[in-house]
C-alpha cells in the first residue's frame, strides 16, 4: 500500500510541476473529475537564445555562454518547483558533477544523457519526453528531483554518498 501512495504522490508532483500548478491545485483538479489542462510538450526557451546545444568549459576556468545560460535558466526556475534560492548551490554542484551542465553529455558506459544524466528508462518512468533541448532537460531534471528527493539539497546529499542520484 505504501508503494502505491508513493507512486501516486510522485505522479501528482510530476503533474503539478509540468502543468505549472501547485500540488494542491493539481490534486483539486484530479479529485474534481475535471479534465486536466494539456501539458505543453515544449518548456519555455532558455534565456540567451540557445535552447539546443550545451556548452563545454573553455579551459580557462570559465564556462561557455551556453553553460552560463543553462545555469541562469535553472536558477530562474527554482521557484516553479517550490524551492528557494538556498537550493541553488546544491543543484549547481549536482549537475556540474553529473554533466558539467552540457546538454549533450553522454555517459560512455550507460544510456545516461544530458545535463541531469537521465537514463533512457528515467525519461519514461517519470512521463518525460527525452530531449536535447537545454531548457527541457533542466525542467525534466527538476521534475525528477522534486518527485524523488523533494529538494536539490537532498539529491546532492544522496549523490555525495553514492555518486549517482
Amino acid at each position: 500500500m505504501g508503494g502505491i501512495v508513493l507512486v501516486s504522490l510522485g505522479s501528482l508532483l510530476v503533474y503539478s510541476a509540468l502543468s505549472k500548478t501547485s500540488p494542491l491545485g493539481a490534486l483539486k483538479t484530479i479529485l474534481s473529475g475535471q479534465k486536466p489542462a494539456a501539458i505543453p510538450d515544449t518548456p519555455p526557451a532558455a534565456p540567451g537564445g540557445s535552447s539546443s546545444g550545451g556548452g563545454v568549459p573553455d579551459g580557462s576556468g570559465s564556462s561557455s555562454p551556453d553553460v552560463a545560460s543553462a545555469k541562469a535558466y535553472a536558477r530562474s526556475r527554482l521557484g516553479a518547483y517550490g524551492w528557494t534560492d538556498a537550493e541553488w548551490p546544491a543543484l549547481e554542484k549536482l549537475w556540474t558533477a553529473e554533466s558539467g551542465w552540457r546538454s549533450t553529455a553522454q555517459n560512455p558506459t550507460s544510456t545516461a544523457y544530458g545535463i541531469a544524466q537521465f537514463l533512457d528508462s528515467t525519461w519514461g518512468n517519470y512521463g518525460l519526453k527525452k530531449t536535447s533541448d537545454t531548457a527541457g532537460q533542466i525542467d525534466a531534471g527538476m521534475v525528477y528531483i522534486k518527485a524523488r528527493y523533494i529538494t536539490p539539497t537532498r539529491a546532492w546529499a544522496f549523490w555525495q554518498a553514492h555518486h549517482w542520484y
